[in-house]
């Protein structure tokens, strides 16, 4: 899977439907929330936090995000 990194971005979010085509999730909250883009009109609305694993090169990290609908 390609990803997006932003290495300025507060917080990563990953839509739902890609969540179904990875293993070994680890969901640590089920909350509701929603997040205002920076133009004050749009929104995203979130589910919940799952961590995920990133892998670039030998370095694996576990990032937790937003899993939007």
């Amino acid at each position: 899977m390609k990803i997006l990194i932003d290495t300025g971005a507060q917080h990563c979010f990953i839509n739902q439907t890609c969540l179904k085509n990875l293993d070994q999730l680890i969901y640590y909250r089920n909350t509701p929330q929603q997040f205002f883009m920076a133009d004050g009109l749009n929104e995203i609305k979130t589910t919940g936090i799952v961590h995920l694993s990133i892998s670039i090169g030998d370095a694996t990290t576990s990032i937790p995000a937003f899993i939007t609908t």
